[in-house]
C-alpha cells in the first residue's frame, strides 16, 4: 500500500540560524536588566556547499554561522541577566554542531569542542545560580561568559585562513 502522507519538510541550516537569531530577540531581549537596546542583525553567512570536501573548511563555515549566534547570546548576558532556558534554548543548535565537529585537524577540533563545552558551561552556570526554589524559565541569573568568547576567539584564530 502506497502512502501519501507527506513527510515533514527539513529547515535549510540557514534558515534555521536565522530564526534562532529571531528566537534571541525575543527570549533574551527582555530578559536582560535595563533598557532593551536595539539589536543588530545577523551578519551575512557563507555556509559551505556539499561541493567542498574539506571537512575543515566545513566545520569552520559552520562555526562561522554558529559563532555569530553564540556571540549575540554573549552579548545579550553581558547586559545583565537572563534566564538560562532561554540560553539553554537558543543555543542547543549550536552546541550539537560543536560537539562533533567533523575536522580533521586536531588543534581545530579540540578548538571547536572547547566552544561547546563553554555552551555547555553557561547552562551549568545558569542552574548553578538560581535562587532557592528558582527556575530556569522565569529566574533570571547573571552568567559569565568569560569562557565562551575566549572560546570563540580561538576558534577563529583556528579557522583563519580555511
Amino acid at each position: 500500500m502506497i502512502s501519501h502522507a507527506r513527510e515533514p519538510r527539513r529547515l535549510p541550516r540557514r534558515v534555521a540560524v536565522l530564526l534562532s537569531g529571531a528566537a534571541l530577540v525575543v527570549v533574551l531581549a527582555g530578559c536582560s536588566s535595563g533598557e532593551s537596546a536595539p539589536v543588530a542583525p545577523l551578519p551575512p553567512t557563507t555556509v559551505a556547499g556539499p561541493a567542498d570536501a574539506d571537512p575543515d573548511r566545513v566545520a569552520c563555515a559552520r562555526h562561522a554561522e554558529s559563532g555569530a549566534l553564540v556571540r549575540r547570546v554573549v552579548a545579550e548576558i553581558e547586559k545583565g541577566p537572563v534566564l538560562p532556558a532561554g540560553v539553554a534554548i537558543i543555543l542547543v543548535g549550536s552546541r550539537s554542531g560543536y560537539g562533533t565537529p567533523g575536522s580533521t585537524d586536531p588543534s581545530l577540533t579540540a578548538a571547536l569542542q572547547e566552544v561547546g563545552a563553554a555552551i555547555d558551561d553557561l547552562d551549568r552556570q545558569g542552574h548553578a545560580k538560581l535562587p532557592p526554589g528558582g527556575d530556569v524559565a522565569t529566574s533570571k541569573v547573571a552568567l559569565d561568559p568569560t569562557r565562551t568568547i575566549a572560546a570563540l576567539d580561538a576558534a577563529d584564530a583556528a579557522c583563519a585562513g580555511r
